[in-house]
């Protein structure tokens, strides 16, 4: 491949290749499914022979130039499938509109937004996997596979309902012992002016009924365990999970303050053994004013992704009860029930069962602790906990999407534990450079089981495992000053990454559902970090639309810490655009705010130094992860890179 300039100052990747019967737009579309995008080329040409010089190596300047303007693509879409589905990426995205070629990782997409459009897909009548939206990543390739959803099948009628296995991170909370009762999410939604409390409480039992989670029953024994069932639609009256409130007389000021009251109030409400899972308040305001509601959630039931399913629906599901239509939600493929028990066929999978010694190994290696002492459930609690939010400035959170899906090649979740990491390189007395934590992520993993479609099921997938990262020993003045040691640091912590994320799922059931492997376990302690990078929080303006800074997940006080330190980051809409936002939770007596805040100022600096390293004109961040090719090691892309880099320079 060589880089060739169409205009001055634009220069494109031309593959020439050799053969016979080669369809160069079937051969870009192939490298695309296994190359990184920054390596596909922009055109391909057919030679007969490639020129070669006296000596027997390329001759590039006899290379032929190809027709430029073949590569003039268009930006407006061309039929209604891909007015649709950029339509959908501007709503996921919060852009005033987005181009028919336009990535959508570059743009601020990520893992679970992937999920949200395969859901808004399917709702507006579009079918395709998330594993599509990775490979397409625009809507005129998404176009090219989407098929009709009226096609799809529901999954058979009464599957969601019965008794069912814990899935891992079920198992996970039940090993903890802590109290599950007020364990929830909750935010804060604006709705219309004017609503009925009889129109507001059919949408509701039609969520109810339609999700079968939402009327889960956990019954929590101390001798015999957790028991999970699902009773039929219609078990949990939606009178009973509405509450409405008089908030016409009250002022903004006043308002706030009911808020916190109900909700608090809303969260002892909760019953898992009753199968009260959900509860909301409903501050009306009259027929002019817009009302608000609090939905609080029981966290069992409930994740980033399911919120995202819930809300869309009980928008859609409330216009029709207004309407006096009758109630439809689009089909659920999978429901939670059955993706449990399939989960636990898996759990004894060869392939699984082959990474355990890998996990062991991972949770083995010596952890030095944090803060003076081990965590005690008795004193290291809810109430005893420090907690900080800070945020990534506007032109350092667009530095950051940016990077990590163009030059860095990565997830934004990737670039912020690199800097996370070297922080903590920088931050922990004993100068260790390893770093061992839990890392959370959405579970969603349909790759696992085949034929399964979780895109519009309500429940908690979420998936919990370790990784031991280490940024090595690099010049850490260059790290810090943005040079090509922070490249380095940033490939170690990305290779490591990816090596632990091939089946994160798989830790969970190795050691919370399988009783011959969870043994291996026995006597390793778990990290004492977590890190959780939840994407981007539902925002939008608006009736039904979030309240900003709303989006909470809280636990009775006595409840235990299950980490001396959390992180949470989460992508908001500020007021002058999109930043990260890092919530910082600290076991109050192991660790100081001072301590917390110089930690947070490092890791600010850390992703700032990462950024000035992906604006380096030599800067990648290729790894052997991101090719299909086992063989290729990290020298030989480094070289393959410079390579390039010197075909640019040229």
């Amino acid at each position: 491949m060589v880089a060739r300039e169409d205009e001055p100052g634009q220069r494109r990747l031309v593959a020439y290749v050799v053969g016979e019967n080669v369809e160069p737009d079937v051969l870009r579309t192939h490298a695309g499914l296994s190359l990184p995008e920054y390596m596909v080329p922009s055109v391909v040409v057919v030679l007969d022979d490639l020129p070669l010089t006296v000596n027997g190596k390329l001759d590039h300047r006899a290379l032929p130039a190809p027709d430029f303007a073949s590569l003039v693509t268009a930006t407006e879409p061309r039929n209604d499938r891909e007015r649709l589905l950029c339509t959908l990426m501007a709503e996921l995205l919060s852009l005033p509109s987005v181009g028919v070629e336009d990535n959508f990782f570059t743009l601020g997409g990520d893992s679970i937004l992937s999920i949200q459009l395969v859901g808004a897909a399917r709702r507006a009548g579009l079918k395709f996997a998330v594993r599509d939206v990775f490979e397409r990543q625009s809507a005129a390739g998404l176009a090219t596979v989407a098929t009709d959803a009226a096609d799809e099948k529901a999954e058979e009628d009464g599957a969601g309902i019965g008794s069912l296995p814990l899935t891992p991170i079920l198992e996970w909370k039940a090993e903890s012992g802590a109290r599950i009762d007020e364990f929830n999410h909750s935010m804060v939604v604006r709705v219309p002016a004017g609503m009925s409390q009889t129109d507001l409480t059919a949408a509701l039992q039609a969520l109810l009924d339609h999700h079968d989670a939402l009327r889960m029953h956990v019954v929590a024994d101390e001798d015999s365990g957790w028991s999970v069932h699902i009773p039929e639609p219609g078990s949990v009256p939606a009178g009973l999970c509405l509450t409405r409130v008089d908030a016409a007389p009250f002022d903004d000021e006043l308002l706030r303050a009911m808020l916190t009251g109900h909700s608090v109030a809303a969260r002892g409400r909760l019953s898992p053994e009753a199968g009260l899972m959900v509860q909301a308040v409903w501050f009306d305001r009259g027929p002019v004013e817009p009302g608000l509601l609090t939905l609080v959630i029981n966290h069992l039931v409930v994740d980033g992704v399911s919120w995202r399913i819930l809300l869309p629906d009980l928008a859609e599901a409330w216009a029709q009860a207004a309407s006096g239509r009758r109630v439809e939600l689009p089909p659920v493929g999978t429901s939670f029930r059955r993706w449990a028990h399939r989960l636990r066929d898996a759990a004894g999978e060869p392939a699984l069962r082959a990474d355990l010694s890998s996990w062991v190994d991972v949770l083995s290696a010596p952890d030095p602790q944090l803060g003076p002492r081990p965590l005690d459930p008795d004193r290291d609690t809810r109430a005893t906990a420090g907690h900080l939010t800070t945020y990534l400035p506007v032109e350092l959170t667009r530095e950051v999407v940016e990077a990590a899906a163009t030059v860095l090649e990565a997830g934004v979740d990737e670039v912020l534990l690199a800097g996370l990491t070297l922080a903590m390189a920088k931050w922990r007395p004993d100068g260790g450079t390893r770093l061992l934590l839990d890392l959370e992520s959405h579970g969603r993993d349909e790759e696992l089981i085949a034929g399964t479609d979780l895109s519009r099921t309500v429940g908690w997938f979420t998936a919990i495992h370790p990784v031991r990262l280490d940024p090595g020993v690099h010049d850490q003045i260059e790290a810090w000053a943005g040079g090509p040691a922070a490249g380095q640091v940033f490939k170690q912590v990305k290779s490591q990454l990816r090596e632990y994320g091939r089946n994160a799922i798989g830790y969970g059931l190795l050691r919370h559902c399988n009783p011959h492997t969870a043994a291996a376990f026995a006597g390793l302690a778990g990290p004492q970090m977590r890190f959780n990078y939840l994407g981007r929080a539902p925002g939008g303006a608006g009736d039904w639309s979030v309240l900003p800074g709303t989006v909470g997940v809280a636990g009775s006080g006595p409840m235990p810490l299950p980490y001396v330190l959390e992180v949470n980051v989460l992508l908001t809409d500020g007021p002058t655009g999109p930043e990260l936002a890092a919530r910082w939770t600290w076991a109050g007596e192991l660790l100081t705010e001072n301590e917390v805040y110089e930690l947070a100022d490092l890791w600010l600096y850390a992703v700032t130094a990462l950024t000035e390293y992906a604006a380096r004109p030599d800067a990648a961040g290729m790894t052997p992860a991101d090719v299909s090719h086992g063989s290729l090691s990290q020298d030989d892309i480094d070289e393959f890179e410079a390579e390039l880099d010197e075909e640019w320079g040229a």
